[in-house]
């Protein structure tokens, strides 16, 4: 009788405290990589994540019990089930060295029973994936969207500036993964829609790839080649081939719009067919330019500038975005709509009444002498400082609040060292997040002689914006750059 009691309770412990490694493994995308990183990080913490039921502090973004999530947990059960079947008729002290390791080891049961289930997954999205296809009609215009960093908002202002003329559907939020698409696709797609944006994102090469097979995109933007994902992709190289499969994937019919302030766009097309969409700065001169904005006014209400086209036309914009790289994004915006027959002058209003995509410089005043700039699903280098270019240009004291940036590979460490020193340079003080991700930033902040009164190292970005928000001032503005998932500290 002991020992069956001794079972089930081994059995009802190793599921309890696998509660908590399927939320971390649904973070990272049911991917082995991403949950990897974690475990040896932060998986094997004795007794947090260990101890059925362990107070973890309310979660950024919840467990999800999908469909998906609960196959992975019932052939998860099934597999704990046959290992303590076999630790009873094994007996002796085997069977409690069988049950010790079943419970250590159980984390890793989760990726198990998720391979045994990849022929059933594949089938179900199979499924998903056909009948997303054929609700693609041919004269439906498709715009996808790809690159390192801006993919989002240039998603956000095409949609906004072709709504002036079509029926526009796009991918809300960040879907752009092919089950994102195809549930945009399923759930959202009307017969009345006459253009659909598809924001498309990658980790992998051939993910791109991937996608145009479901949207079939008949214009093509790419907004940036960077070394966001570089932990996943390894090189630029891959970074651009896999970026540039969008373009690749393009219908002779079709158009690729390319942004030539990137160099290593500039490098990947010298010879290919594109409009070329640029902000003229110091290394950008008209030649081969399609379409470019210049004559740029930013300050702490947004930014004013002119877009000239090819042909010679000319407007004056204005808009309440935030940041100089903005104009970028509107600027490829309206070299897509012009393409589909917008006038240019017809963009004035709408261009003026832009809203940037959440949590993206979205400017969030509080009264009280409070601003805060919400960029918290910004993750990149150049997006970080432009940020801070954006925060620059307003009074008061300036307050970032920040965990750095993450999947940069081999990069991580020096382009957050790097932050910290871009940090020191606008930043009044700085509130770190994460006791081990926040240490390079803080090196950099050192390196360049911060006070260390003026900054703080905090365990949640909760604690982070508390501190950041109490700091006594008349007016303040405080940037929330980043905010990691809870598979990251």
């Amino acid at each position: 009788m002991g020992a069956i009691i001794l079972y089930v309770v081994f059995g009802v412990f190793t599921l309890l405290i696998t509660v908590r490694f399927m939320h971390m493994f649904q973070l990272a995308s049911y991917q082995f990589p991403g949950y990897r990183r974690w475990m040896k990080s932060e998986g094997w913490r004795f007794p947090v994540n260990y101890i059925p039921l362990y107070p973890h502090g309310k979660a950024k973004t919840p467990l999800k019990h999908t469909s998906r999530v609960i196959r992975i947990e019932l052939t998860h059960g099934l597999l704990l089930f046959v290992i303590m079947v076999s630790a009873w008729f094994t007996g002796g002290l085997a069977q409690y060295i069988i049950l010790a390791a079943m419970f250590i080891g159980a984390p890793f049961l989760l990726p198990l029973a998720n391979l045994l289930l990849s022929p059933v997954q594949k089938a179900v999205n199979d499924w998903y994936i056909r009948d997303a296809q054929r609700m693609m009609r041919k004269d439906l215009i498709v715009v996808g969207v790809t690159g390192s960093y801006g993919k989002t908002s240039v998603k956000t202002y095409i949609a906004q500036l072709l709504s002036v003329k079509y029926n526009v559907l796009a991918t809300p939020a960040s879907y752009n993964t092919p089950m994102g698409v195809v549930r945009a696709i399923r759930e959202n797609l009307l017969p009345s829609h006459q253009v659909f944006v598809c924001e498309m994102g990658a980790r992998h090469t051939g993910n791109i790839k991937e996608l145009c097979g479901i949207a079939r995109p008949l214009h093509g933007v790419l907004t940036a080649i960077g070394p966001q994902h570089l932990e996943t992709f390894k090189t630029i190289e891959n970074i651009a081939k896999t970026k540039f499969e969008l373009i690749d994937s393009l219908p002779p019919e079709g158009t690729a719009f390319l942004c030539w302030n990137n160099p290593v766009i500039r490098e990947h097309a010298k010879d290919r067919r594109a409009v070329r969409y640029a902000v003229l700065d110091a290394g950008i001169g008209t030649d081969g330019l399609d379409i470019y904005a210049e004559n740029l006014a930013a300050d702490a209400g947004g930014v004013s500038f002119d877009i000239v086209t090819g042909a010679g036309e000319r407007e004056r914009f204005t808009c309440g975005l935030l940041g100089r790289h903005n104009v970028q994004n509107v600027t490829a915006a309206a070299a897509v709509a012009l393409h589909l027959g917008v006038p240019l002058r017809d963009m004035v209003p709408v261009v003026r009444a832009l809203k940037p995509a959440r949590h993206r410089l979205e400017l969030l005043p509080k009264g009280q002498g409070l601003t805060v700039i919400d960029d918290a699903y910004n993750a990149n280098p150049a997006g970080a400082a432009a940020a801070l270019e954006a925060l620059s240009l307003f009074g008061g004291v300036k307050i970032i609040v920040t965990p750095g940036m993450v999947e940069l590979g081999a990069l991580e460490e020096a382009e957050n060292r790097a932050l910290g020193e871009k940090i020191a340079k606008v930043c009044d003080y700085a509130a770190l997040v994460g006791e081990k991700q926040a240490l390079p930033i803080a090196e950099g902040l050192r390196a360049a002689g911060y006070p260390a009164e003026r900054m703080g190292i905090f365990d949640s970005f909760d604690n982070a914006y508390q501190w950041a928000a109490g700091i006594e001032a008349e007016e303040k503005v405080i940037l929330l750059e980043n905010d990691l998932p809870d598979n990251y500290r």
